[in-house]
This record gives C-alpha cells, structure tokens and sequence, in this order.
C-alpha cells in the first residue's frame, strides 16, 4: 500500500487509500483539520492524554461517535460495535457514502498503558472493519442498501514526539510512514 507524503480530506476519506495514517503536525493543525471535514466525514478528535489504557480508549471513542450502550470495553464488542446501527448519510436527495474518521492527538500517549500488543490490536481492527465495510452491501434484515462506508484513523504526533510514537508502532510490529497535512 502507497502512503501518501501529505494529507488531506480527499485522501483521508478515499476508499482507495490505507485506513490508518500518522501525521507529523502540531496539535492545533489536527483540530483545523477535525473542524474543516466536509459535512458527510463524521469526525471526531480522541486526545491521546485521554485514552492511555484500552478502557479509556473505548471509552473516548464510544462517547465520540455515540455508539451503542451495549458496547463493552473490549475489542470484540469494540469491532462489533464501530457501525451500529449502520449509517447512512444524504445529500441534496441522493444517499452516499460516509467517512468516519477518527484523529488522535497526542498519539504517543495512545495505549501507552498497555502492553505494546495493544496498539497493534487497534491498528488491525481499524484496517479490517475498513475493508469490511469499504463496498456497498444490502442489509438483508430490513431490504435496506448501505452505501460503503470509509473507516479511517490519523494518528497525529508533534516534531519532537514522532519519535516516540514510532517507537511504539515498532514495539507493536506496525508500520505507519509518516505524511504532513496538506495545507491548501
């Protein structure tokens, strides 16, 4: 998979593009970034401060995106629950495609808690349900077609933390390049 040197809207929400994305930035660029998403990406900024051990990070995200209550903090329920009850978007009429797009701060703080593993965990959680739900499907239940849904997470990181976030992918067996934001 290319990763892209620089990022922004049309990549992040692209199908055709990794789900998983680190960014070297500062923490207000990723706020600017959350605060300018087109009206069909749901995006939600996750502080890495706040989501240091596995619970909280469900948590965080739980509360974010107002998933269901029967979702639990782990990572079966936590997979289980990322599209429940599935979303559906429309504009000017004509239903689309959502992006749901979570951006960490703070990412060196993310999971730092936890057994290195963990992150690793996330990262493939992302990645598969993103794949799952990347192609239109219908929802035999109820008759009802789903348009692909984009899963993506932006891991940010300031200049002087990269470092220390990529130590913690390489602790995790992950591999993120690190792009910039694109400010145009």
């Amino acid at each position: 998979m290319n990763y892209p040197n620089s990022l922004h809207w049309g990549i992040v929400s692209s199908l055709n593009e990794p789900a998983v994305f680190h960014v070297t930035a500062t923490e207000h660029d990723a706020e600017q970034l959350v605060a300018s998403a087109p009206r069909w990406v749901e995006t939600k900024l996750l502080r890495g401060g706040h989501c240091r051990s596995k619970t909280d990070l469900i948590h965080q995200w739980i509360a974010a995106f107002q998933l269901p209550t029967y979702c639990r903090d782990n990572w079966d329920s936590f997979s289980s629950c990322i599209f429940d009850p599935p979303i559906n978007v429309v504009l000017g009429g004509l239903p689309v495609g959502l992006a749901v797009v979570a951006v960490f701060t703070e990412s060196e703080l993310v999971l730092e808690n936890e057994d290195p593993t963990e992150l690793d965990v996330l990262v493939d959680i992302i990645r598969q349900r993103s794949e799952e739900v990347a192609l239109p499907r219908t929802d035999a239940e109820i008759g009802q077609f789903n348009w692909p849904i984009r899963l993506a997470v932006v891991f940010q990181t300031t200049p002087d933390a990269t470092e220390v976030f990529t130590n913690n992918l390489l602790d995790s067996r992950i591999t993120i390049p690190v792009s910039h934001f694109d400010n145009d």
